[in-house]
Parts: C-alpha cells; sequence; structure tokens
C-alpha cells in the first residue's frame, strides 16, 4: 500500500491545456514579431512564459516562487492590454492600389518626383548599383510596369513585384 500511496497523479486541467495552446501561440508570434516589432514579440514571448507549464515549472523549482492562478490572469490581462495598444498603434500602413496614390502636385514643390519604367529601374541597377542608390534613395520614384506578383513576405510585409 505505501507504493501506491507515493504514486502521484497527474491531472489534466482545462488551464493546463489551455496554457499548452495559447502559450506556444504567443511563443511562435514572439519569435515571430521579435525582429519587425521588438516590444510586441517581448510581450508575446512573457505572456507565453506566464503561460507554458514547463516555464510555471521550472520558475517554482529554481526560484523557489509560484504564481497563483488569480495572478496570472490579471498578468494576461494587464499584458494583452499593452499588446493591443502596441499592435493599434502600429497597424496604420497600408497600401493604396490608385493609379496615382500620392498627391504628386504637392510633393513636386517639396521633392523631385522621379518616373521611371520597371525595366529601365532594373537595368539602372544593372549597370551601376551605387550610382543608382545614390539617384533614386530617399526620393519620390513612380515606377510603371505591368504587375507580375503580389504577396506577402515571412514577416507579413506586403509586397508588388513588376515584370522587368
Amino acid at each position: 500500500m505505501n507504493e501506491q500511496e507515493n504514486v502521484k497523479v497527474k491531472k489534466i486541467t482545462l488551464g493546463i491545456i489551455l496554457g499548452w495552446i495559447f502559450g506556444v501561440l504567443f511563443a511562435i508570434a514572439g519569435i515571430s514579431s521579435l525582429f519587425s516589432q521588438p516590444l510586441t514579440g517581448i510581450i508575446m514571448l512573457l505572456l507565453a512564459v506566464i503561460l507554458l507549464p514547463p516555464t510555471n515549472k521550472f520558475i517554482a523549482n529554481k526560484f523557489k516562487f509560484s504564481i497563483s492562478g488569480g495572478v496570472k490572469f490579471v498578468l494576461i490581462i494587464i499584458l494583452f492590454g499593452i499588446l493591443g495598444a502596441l499592435i493599434g498603434t502600429g497597424g496604420n500602413k497600408k497600401i493604396t492600389t490608385d493609379n496615382n496614390p500620392l498627391d504628386i502636385n504637392n510633393q513636386e514643390q517639396q521633392e523631385v518626383v522621379i518616373k521611371i519604367t520597371a525595366s529601365q529601374l532594373v537595368a539602372d541597377y544593372k549597370a551601376n548599383q551605387v550610382a543608382a542608390d545614390s539617384k533614386y534613395k530617399g526620393n519620390i520614384v513612380e515606377v510603371t510596369g505591368t504587375i507580375s506578383t503580389i504577396g506577402k513576405d515571412i514577416m507579413d510585409t506586403p509586397y508588388i513585384s513588376l515584370n522587368g
């Protein structure tokens, strides 16, 4: 009977299941956004640490303290609020697909608008990359051409590729 009394039974609770699911999701999202939006990535990783059961066990064993369910809940709500504020301010980027996305007449007073075809832009960079950089960087460049692809890169940044 002593052997049966010493055997620990591991209970699988809804809290553990949700901790694993959301902890892994926040860890993946935190790592992927760490390079484009560092503060958002750090907060997501912090949420993952709070939610994942192995990190809770490690902190309890290593530092001899654990966070109760109520304190975890309050921390998660606070971090969600901070995360929402950070994401809300960073989501104003948008791509316009009109024929004239910039007010060119207003911009011409401040800066020169360089009008060029996609083929010519590629040719300039192939001929001399340093000269092309000094010509185009920091200027408004209106590029015309035929769109070959529209998509998002691995960091979820939208892009348009032109033939040329």
